[in-house]
């Protein structure tokens, strides 16, 4: 399996997957501007993706692969992480962020996080 580093969102996913989310993750925001914010994304109900294939605005193999991309930027888990609600694909709250889901959430975001740190220093020197 080939992995690629994408510093800017700050995760290792399959090359195939990158790629088709950078082609593809502007229409989505496009579409979806109140769920989709780069800088400070919202954590999103488990449905987002069956939602965004009826849209029809991406083949759905285009959706997993963008959504896989997404879930996994070090933004998102931080806002599922710390946040309090999950939203749907218009920004209207849909549920609370349970504790377990936090804590599991946490736990990926401060390892990932370390690891990046440890990263930026060893390239610096």
């Amino acid at each position: 399996m080939l992995h690629a580093m994408n510093e800017i969102d700050d995760v290792v996913l399959e090359s195939d997957d990158f790629s088709v989310y950078q082609t593809h993750i502007e229409k989505i925001i496009a579409k979806f501007p109140k769920a989709f914010n780069k800088k400070k994304p919202l954590p999103l109900t488990e449905d987002t993706e069956e939602r965004l294939k009826a849209a029809r605005i991406l083949k759905p193999e285009q959706v997993d692969a963008c959504m896989n991309v997404w879930r996994n930027r070090l933004e998102y888990i931080r806002e599922v992480a710390f946040g309090v609600y999950y939203f749907d694909i218009n920004g209207v709250v849909d549920r609370p962020i349970t504790k377990r889901e936090k804590l599991e959430n946490r736990d990926t975001y401060n390892e990932r996080n370390s690891e990046l740190s440890l990263q930026r220093k060893a390239n610096r020197n």
